[in-house]
């Protein structure tokens, strides 16, 4: 997101707002997102029914809002949101401002009245979003016995330009999270999985997971979760949408009874299990003493 008004600086330069102090390390909230972005139905749809029951099921915080600016399009986002907040600026008005990608760090997305986000404000942000993570996360099929050290360091995975997370809030708790990035960025992980495929890793858009307090469930937060990620991989100009779930067998011994996995909820949405395509990755489980490797199924739609 440029900086602050084009009169103030000369043609190339950056804000030095923007700019990372000399032998400065990168702040905790940083860290977080560094460590998160390490990790791993039919066609457009442009109704609204989906995101107005998940507004609705939030109490419909749009209607508290103050006038908001959308600024979508290929080229040129960047600078008419520069423009439109000195205007405004200029009038006196208090600006706010969220922007993707960054250049610099990814504390210059959001703009709280002008001044760049605070390291504190968007490390407690974060910190949430990784205790929703170890919550949510606790329950089968993942039963993954996390900490809140290594979830810090994997929320920065999705810092990189071509990420997303995207929040659901009551008043000011996370109460769920969904994040993406692009397949390329992942290529080290997925690559063999997708061997032999026909799709290219760098048109695909990887929604790594999504977490929501069952309290939350049942109200279309999940719809819009996927709503928001594939609608920002149409934006990165890329063409299917792809994300992998765990595979358990169906006599787990913690398996509850009644339990009914996604696979009708993701059908709905017009996405199929790719046969053959499985990835690996280790954590240790609840009742694990160590890491074990578990394997994942690959679900992939196109955009």
């Amino acid at each position: 997101m440029p900086g602050s008004t084009p009169s103030s600086m000369a043609p190339g330069q950056l804000d030095p707002s923007l700019r990372l102090p000399t032998g400065i390390e990168p702040g905790r909230a940083e860290r977080i997102v560094d460590r998160l972005h390490a990790l791993h139905p039919k066609l457009m749809d442009l109704s609204t029914g989906r995101i107005e029951r998940c507004l609705a099921a939030l109490g419909h915080p749009e209607r508290h809002l103050p006038p908001v600016i959308h600024v979508a399009g290929t080229n040129g986002k960047g600078s008419t949101c520069a423009f439109a907040r000195a205007i405004a600026e200029a009038a006196g008005k208090r600006v706010h401002a969220y922007t993707s990608p960054h250049l610099v760090r990814f504390h210059e997305r959001i703009r709280l009245a002008g001044t760049l986000v605070e390291e504190e404000v968007l490390a407690a942000a974060l910190e949430d979003v990784a205790r929703l993570r170890i919550r949510v996360f606790r329950d089968f099929p993942y039963l993954y016995d996390g900490d809140a050290d290594y979830e810090r360091d994997y929320l920065r995975a999705y810092q990189s330009p071509g990420a997303v997370v995207v929040a659901a809030l009551d008043g000011t708790a996370v109460v769920g999270a969904a994040t993406g990035a692009p397949m390329a960025d992942h290529a080290a992980d997925f690559a063999a999985a997708f061997e032999g495929r026909p799709e290219p890793l760098d048109q695909i858009f990887y929604c790594a997971e999504s977490v929501l307090l069952p309290e939350y469930r049942g109200h279309g937060i999940g719809h819009a979760f996927f709503d928001a990620r594939e609608s920002h991989a149409r934006s990165l100009g890329l063409t299917y949408s792809a994300f992998c779930s765990v595979i358990r067998p169906a006599d787990h011994p913690v398996r509850p009874a009644g339990y009914r996995p996604l696979d009708e909820f993701w059908r709905k949405r017009g996405y199929a299990p790719l046969p053959g395509v499985v990835a690996r990755f280790s954590w240790k489980d609840l009742d694990e003493p160590a890491e074990t490797e578990k394997p994942l199924q690959f679900w992939m739609r196109q955009l």
